[in-house]
């Protein structure tokens, strides 16, 4: 059976579009709400909303570190190594901006990507070969204690050590925190 590319794109536009209406629509309606009651839309209820339309957009080891963390304010430990499916030797944690040459400045391997500003890139090396990589603008999750010079290197048999924290009533924020 032959495919019509240009038809499937244009399928595809209009079912996505169609998502974003109805969320833009349900979110003008919360905040309206919100507004006329003074109760202010459950943050979660509107993360609920957004993700299915934009996609979640945490890596996958950040979302397997939020579902091991369930008691607040506590912190957990955790091995790297037992997040992961496949294997690999370095953990590269690099926030953005960052340009093709600067990434290879940190890990020695050559890299054809560029880490936007808002987001960061998670890079699994194998003995110097690039095994997985990841890109994360994860909203409830921060590497950013870590993170003291923009970027962190981490083995295959590094812990990491991960809080639970309420913020802004009701919504969630899972970070990692030195030892």
């Amino acid at each position: 059976m032959k495919v019509d590319l240009m038809k499937l794109k244009e399928m595809n536009w209009k079912k996505n579009r169609n998502r974003i209406t109805v969320a833009v629509i349900l979110l003008f309606l919360l905040n309206t709400v919100g507004e006329l009651t003074g109760v202010r839309p459950h943050l979660n209820i509107l993360s609920n909303i957004l993700n299915p339309v934009f996609g979640d957009k945490c890596a996958p080891i950040e979302l397997e570190l939020q579902k091991l963390v369930v008691e607040a304010d506590s912190v957990y430990t955790i091995p790297l190594n037992s997040l992961t499916d496949f294997e690999w030797t370095e953990l590269y944690v690099i926030s953005g901006p960052r340009m093709e040459g600067e990434i290879e400045e940190i890990t020695g391997i050559e890299y054809e990507k560029i880490i936007s500003d808002d987001r960061h890139q998670l890079i699994f090396i194998k003995y110097g070969k690039i095994v997985k990589g990841y890109s994360s603008a994860c909203r409830n999750f921060s590497w950013g204690w870590l993170l003291s010079t923009d970027f962190d290197k981490f083995s295959n048999s590094s812990d990491i050590r991960v809080r639970k924290r309420l913020v802004a009533d009701e919504w969630w924020v899972y970070e990692a925190v030195p030892n």
